[in-house]
C-alpha cells in the first residue's frame, strides 16, 4: 500500500493546505491536497469542517494525491456525506490538511486557526450519524426556515420566532424535543478545538447525517422546543452565527477570563488545548507573546503562562488545568448573571451574601432574573425585598418576563402589582405582552388594562390584542377586551380581524361573541379574504353554519383560495361543500391558484368531492388555474379515478392550458403509467405541444420515468419533436444523466446534434452535471464535440467551468477545440496539470493556479 507522505509547506508565510474532494460515490474517497495561503488574493474560496476525531485510532482511509492516508472513522463518515457524485468541493479538514506529528507545523496552524475559519465560505458542523428523533428535529427546522424566508425574518426577536414555530407542524411524539437533546450530547459540544471554528465563522450549517440547517435557526432550537441546554452548551450556541452571537455576552465580553469560564467543560486530547484553542477568538489575549500556541512547552509552563495573565503575579499555583479552571468561577463578578439566569433562589441568596455589594442590578440581570423558568418569581421577590431602589422595570424586562413561557404569567402579575407606578404601558410593552395574550393571561391583560394600557394598540405578529385572544380561542380574554372597549373590526394580522382568526380555528363560541358585538361578517383582508373562507378550508361546519346564518356571502372574492367552496373542496371537506352548494354557492366561480372548486378537488384526489361538483353542475372543461383544467390537475397527481370520472363526464382530453400544456404531459411528468394508459386509451393527443417541457416524451424524460417514455414512443411520440426548456427529450434525459431513458431515445432515432432549449444540445446538458457515462454515450453515437451555442458556448467550456477533470480528457481526445472561445469558465477549480494540457495557462494570468498541487 502506497503511503500518503506530507510535503513542508512555507512556515515563513501564512501557508496552509486545502484538500479538494473530488466528486463520486462509494467507499472510496478521493482527493487532492494542495498548498495556499491565506493572504493571496487568489485563495481558492473553501469550507472549512469542524468535527470530532471521534477518537484517535484511525481505521478508515482515503486517498489523497493517488496515495493512501489513514483517517477516523467519524472524518471518514464526514467526508461520505459532504461528497457530491458529480462536483468537487474544496475543504479544509484539520486531521489531513495539518501533519498532526510536525510539532512545529502544528503550532504554526494553530495561530492561523482564526483566519482559517474566518476566510471560508462556510464553516460545515458534522455532528455524525443521524436518528429517526434528530431526522424529526431536523426536518421541522428545515420547515422553520422555508416558513421564515418568506416573511422579513432577519430582525426577529424571540417572541417573533417562538410564535412562527407553533406554526410548523410538529410530531406528536416529542421527537423533536428527544432528537434535540441527542444532538446536545454529542461529543462535538465538548471539543474544544470547535468553539474558535465556531465562533469565527460567518455562516455555519449544521449537518446531521443528510440533513442541514443554518446554524443560525439551530442555536433558537432549544428556546423554540423549551429545553434549558447545560451551561456549556448554551455557550456554544451562543457563539453560533446569527441572533444570539449578535445579542449575547460574545458580543460584549470575549477575554480570555470569560471564555475559560464559559468554556471550562471543553474536552482536549491535549490539556494545553484548553488554552490555545481559544486564544484566536479572545478579545484580549490573541497577539499576547508569552500565549503563543507552542508545543514544544510543558503543560506546567502553560498553566504558569495562563495563570500570570490573567491574574498577574500570585502565590498562588495550579498543579492541573481543571483546577486552574476550577478556580475561575469564585474570582469573576460577572458570574452573578449567570446564577440569576440559571439558578435556584439559594444560589442567588447566597451570592447576594458572598459579593452583593460589589454587582449592580442591572437591566440585563433584571431581564435574566424574569426569564428564569424555574425560579425566576423567586428570584424578583428576593431582589424587590432586598434591593427594590435598584429594580427598574423596563420595556426590555416586561418583554423578557412575557417570553418566559413557564412562569412569565406570575413574574407580570408580580411586576405590574408591586411597580406598577413605575412602569410605563407603552405601545411596546403591550405589543410584547401578545405572548403572555396568546397563552390567556387574563390577570395580566386585566391589570395592564388597568394601568391604562390602550386596548387597540396596533403591532406584533398578531395585529392587536382582541386578534390574538380570538385565535386562541380565549373567550374569558376576549370578553374581557371587548368589555374594555377593544375594536372588534380592527384589522391586522395575517388573518386580518378577529373574527377571521376565531373562525380560522373553529372556536365557536368566540365567533358568536365576536358577532354579537357587531362583527362585519363579510370584512375582507387577511390570509383567507373572509371569515368564511376561513372557516371551510379547515372543515368547521358549525362555524360555517354560523357564519351564513348571520348573512356571509357565500360568494365572496379573494384570500387564498379566491372563495370559499374552492377552500373546502381543495381541503375535501365534504359537508362543508354540500353547505355551501345549499347555500348558493356558484359552481364555476373563477379564481387564484386552482382556477375553480373542480380543479382544487381533482388536484388532490377527493373524488366524493368532485362527484359532487360535477353533480351540482361543475364545468368540467372550466379553464383556468395553474393546472389549467380539472383533468390535468388530476393526471398531475396521478388521481385515477377521478381522471376517469372527468373523462366520463366529458373532459376534453385534448384540452390545452397550465402549465403543462395538457393532461397527458402533466401525468409523464408525475411518471403515472395507468393514467397516461388511460388518456391514450381516450384519444389524447401524444405529440401535442404547450406546456413547460414542450410536449409528454420531455416531461417523462426530464424525470427518468423510463416504462412512461416506451409507452409514448411505441404510441407514436416524436422522438426528435421540439420545444420546452430543454428543447427535446434527449436533452431533457442527458441533463438528468439518465442513461436507460438517453439510450431508449438514441435506439429509437433521437438526433444527437438536435439544436435547441437551455443548454443547446443534449452534450452540453450531460457535460452542466458531469455526468461521464452519458457523454460518452452521446459522443459514441456522432455528437459534435465542437458544437456551439447555448449557455456554455461549447462542450468543452462547460466540462471546464464545473471542473470535471475526466470529462475534459475525454472531449480532448475527441477532438474538442482548445482555443475555442465564448462561455463564462472558472480555472480556479481545476489543477494546473489539466489547465496545461487544455492551453489556459497561456490565455489566464497564474494567479488564478493554485500555489503548490502536491
Amino acid at each position: 500500500m502506497d503511503i500518503f507522505i506530507y510535503k513542508p509547506i512555507d512556515l515563513e508565510r501564512p501557508a496552509f493546505r486545502l484538500l479538494q474532494l473530488l466528486g463520486g460515490k462509494g467507499q472510496v474517497i478521493e482527493c487532492m491536497l494542495y498548498q495556499a495561503y491565506l493572504d493571496g488574493a487568489d485563495t481558492v474560496p473553501y469550507d472549512a469542517l469542524s468535527y470530532t476525531w471521534g477518537g484517535t485510532d484511525k481505521t478508515s482511509t482515503v486517498k489523497v494525491n493517488g496515495k493512501t492516508l489513514n483517517v477516523t472513522e467519524n472524518l471518514h463518515s464526514a467526508l461520505q456525506h459532504l461528497r457530491s457524485e458529480g462536483i468537487d468541493r474544496v475543504l479544509w479538514v484539520d486531521a489531513i490538511c495539518i501533519d498532526q506529528d510536525n510539532e512545529r507545523e502544528r503550532g504554526h496552524q494553530v495561530e492561523q486557526m482564526c483566519k482559517i475559519y474566518s476566510q471560508a465560505e462556510e464553516v460545515i458542523v458534522w455532528l455524525g450519524q443521524a436518528t429517526e428523533e434528530t431526522k424529526i428535529l431536523m426536518e421541522s427546522l428545515r420547515r422553520l426556515e422555508e416558513y421564515s424566508s418568506m416573511h422579513g425574518h432577519r430582525h426577529w426577536d424571540l417572541a417573533q420566532w417562538t410564535t412562527f414555530w407553533l406554526l410548523v407542524p410538529q410530531d406528536p411524539g416529542f421527537e423533536s424535543r428527544r432528537g434535540l437533546d441527542l444532538l446536545l450530547r454529542r461529543p462535538w459540544f465538548r471539543r474544544v478545538w470547535i468553539l474558535q471554528e465556531i465562533a469565527n465563522a460567518k455562516k455555519a450549517s449544521i449537518w446531521c447525517g443528510t440533513k442541514s440547517v443554518r446554524a443560525r435557526t439551530f442555536a433558537l432550537a432549544p428556546s423554540l422546543i423549551g429545553i434549558k441546554p447545560e451551561r456549556h452548551c448554551q455557550a456554544v450556541l451562543d457563539i453560533m452565527p446569527g441572533r444570539l452571537r449578535e445579542e449575547s455576552w460574545w458580543s460584549e465580553n470575549r477575554d480570555l477570563y470569560n471564555l475559560l469560564l464559559k468554556f471550562s467543560e471543553s474536552k482536549a486530547s491535549d490539556p494545553r488545548d484548553n488554552v490555545y484553542a481559544l486564544l484566536g477568538i479572545s478579545s484580549d489575549a490573541y497577539d499576547n507573546n508569552n500565549l503563543r500556541p507552542d508545543y514544544t512547552k510543558g503543560l506546567q509552563e502553560v498553566i504558569c503562562d495562563t495563570a500570570l495573565f490573567l491574574f498577574g503575579p500570585s502565590d498562588v499555583s495550579y498543579e492541573t488545568m481543571p483546577k486552574l479552571l476550577e478556580d475561575l468561577a469564585s474570582r469573576n463578578a460577572t458570574s452573578f448573571l449567570e446564577v440569576v439566569e440559571t439558578s435556584n433562589i439559594r444560589g442567588v441568596e447566597h451570592f447576594l451574601m458572598r459579593r452583593g455589594l460589589e454587582v449592580p442590578l442591572s437591566e440585563d440581570m433584571i431581564k435574566g432574573a424574569v426569564g428564569n423558568e424555574k425560579s425566576g418569581g423567586d428570584i424578583m421577590r428576593l431582589f424587590l425585598q432586598k434591593r427594590r431602589s435598584e429594580v427598574e422595570v423596563t420595556e426590555a424586562v416586561v418583554k423578557a418576563a412575557a417570553e418566559n413561557v413557564r412562569i412569565g404569567r406570575e413574574i407580570m402579575i408580580l411586576l405590574l402589582q408591586r411597580c406598577g407606578s413605575v412602569v410605563q404601558v407603552t405601545k411596546g410593552v403591550v405589543n410584547a405582552l401578545q405572548a403572555a395574550l396568546y397563552e390567556g393571561h387574563e390577570e395580566v391583560v386585566k391589570l395592564l388594562l388597568d394601568k391604562g394600557a390602550d386596548v387597540n394598540v396596533q403591532g406584533g405578529h398578531f395585529g392587536n390584542a382582541l386578534y390574538t385572544a380570538s385565535y386562541r380561542g380565549y373567550e374569558a380574554v376576549v370578553q374581557l377586551l371587548l368589555n374594555y372597549g377593544a375594536d372588534v373590526n380592527a384589522q391586522g394580522g395575517d388573518y386580518g380581524n378577529a373574527l377571521q382568526a376565531a373562525s380560522y380555528g373553529g372556536y365557536e363560541q368566540t365567533v358568536k361573541m365576536l358577532l354579537d358585538k357587531g362583527a362585519k361578517v363579510n370584512a375582507q383582508g387577511g390570509y383567507y379574504g373572509n371569515a368564511l373562507q376561513a372557516a371551510s378550508s379547515r372543515g368547521y361546519e358549525q362555524t360555517v353554519k354560523m357564519l351564513l346564518n348571520k348573512g356571509a356571502n357565500v360568494n365572496a372574492r379573494g384570500g387564498y383560495y379566491g372563495n370559499a367552496l374552492q377552500a373546502a373542496s381543495r381541503e375535501g371537506h365534504k359537508q362543508v361543500v354540500n353547505m355551501l352548494l345549499d347555500a348558493g354557492a356558484k359552481v364555476n366561480a373563477q379564481g387564484r391558484e386552482y382556477g375553480n372548486a373542480l380543479q382544487a378537488a381533482s388536484r388532490e384526489g377527493h373524488e366524493q368531492v368532485v362527484k359532487m361538483l360535477l353533480d351540482s353542475g361543475a364545468n368540467v372543461n372550466s379553464q383556468g388555474g395553474d393546472y389549467g383544467n380539472a383533468l390535468q390537475a388530476a393526471s398531475r397527481e396521478g388521481h385515477e379515478q377521478v381522471v376517469n370520472m372527468l373523462l366520463d363526464a366529458g373532459a376534453k382530453v385534448n384540452a390545452q392550458g397550465g402549465d403543462y400544456g395538457n393532461a397527458l404531459q402533466a401525468a409523464s411528468y408525475g411518471g403515472y403509467e395507468q393514467t397516461v394508459k388511460m388518456l391514450l386509451d381516450k384519444g389524447a393527443e401524444v405529440n401535442a405541444q404547450g406546456g413547460d417541457y414542450g410536449n409528454a416524451l420531455q416531461a417523462a424524460s426530464a424525470r427518468n420515468h423510463e416504462q412512461v417514455v416506451k409507452m409514448l414512443l411505441d404510441a407514436g411520440a416524436e422522438v426528435n419533436a421540439q420545444g420546452g426548456y430543454y428543447g427535446n427529450a434527449l436533452q431533457a434525459a442527458s441533463h438528468g444523466g439518465y442513461e436507460q431513458t438517453v439510450k431508449m431515445l438514441l435506439d429509437k432515432g433521437a438526433d444527437v446534434n438536435a439544436q435547441g432549449g437551455r443548454y443547446r444540445n443534449a452534450l452540453q446538458a450531460a457535460l452542466s452535471r458531469g455526468y461521464e457515462q452519458t457523454v460518452k454515450m452521446l459522443l459514441n453515437k456522432g455528437a459534435n464535440v465542437n458544437a456551439q451555442g447555448g449557455r456554455y458556448r461549447n462542450a468543452l467550456q462547460a466540462a471546464l467551468s464545473r471542473g470535471y477533470e475526466q470529462t475534459v480528457k475525454m472531449l480532448l481526445n475527441k477532438g474538442a477545440n482548445v482555443n475555442s472561445q465564448g462561455g463564462d469558465v472558472t480555472v480556479w477549480a481545476l489543477p494546473r496539470p489539466i489547465l496545461v494540457q487544455v492551453g489556459y495557462c497561456s490565455r489566464y494570468h497564474t494567479s488564478y493556479i493554485p500555489h503548490s498541487y502536491i
